[in-house]
């Protein structure tokens, strides 16, 4: 006569009691992101080592442990990879800047702007300021990308960073925007440098 229910593992850990021993919360996880780093490992072609720091989540941080940015340097791969990091972060403080301050239209004055309810002119002068230097950072590395030589390199920025699609034959173009705003990035250092 056989046992009615669930078959019972035999391997399965267990208290003295015979109930199941729980698994710990660092067992839990690493079941729960198994799958994923299972498919980062087959889909991309990363060694497992790599597959489970957080880079690899997105086709910027791939190609930057995969050293696809600069294959032959490790340091300017570096560089590069936090040159796009920059380009993001100065991206989403021109976004917030943007909604944050609303400006009069030429064509109907009476009309609401922005995210705020008060009237133009009554922000505080130190957000403005905040906003205008927002701005001007965006500025400076958006007018670099554009006069870089490639002229899809923002486009292809925007792409990998922003959206998260690598585009196909679009390295040259990702590295030549990089390496724009890497100058700028090391040539504001310098001044910084200078001026203490």
């Amino acid at each position: 006569m056989s046992r009615r229910g669930r078959k019972r593992h035999t391997t399965a850990r267990r208290h003295p009691s015979g109930d199941p021993v729980a698994p710990s919360e660092v067992e839990r996880e690493k079941d729960v992101v198994a799958p994923g780093l299972a498919a980062r490992i087959r889909v991309h072609g990363l060694p497992p080592s790599k597959a489970s720091r957080p880079e690899s989540g997105t086709a910027f941080g791939r190609a930057y442990l995969s050293n696809e940015l600069h294959p032959h340097d490790t340091a300017h791969n570096q560089a590069l990879y936090d040159a796009g990091l920059e380009f993001e972060r100065r991206r989403r403080a021109y976004r917030r800047a943007i909604q944050a301050i609303r400006l009069a239209s030429a064509g109907d004055l009476d009309r609401q702007f922005g995210n705020r309810q008060s009237a133009v002119g009554d922000e505080s002068p130190e957000l403005v300021e905040a906003c205008q230097r927002a701005m001007r950072s965006y500025a400076e590395i958006r007018t670099a990308i554009l006069e870089c030589g490639e002229p899809l390199a923002m486009f292809v920025l925007e792409c990998w960073l922003l959206e998260d699609k690598p585009l196909p034959g679009s390295l040259g173009d990702l590295r030549a925007g990089l390496n724009a705003i890497w100058r700028i990035i090391h040539m504001s250092r310098q001044r910084a440098h200078l001026a203490a």
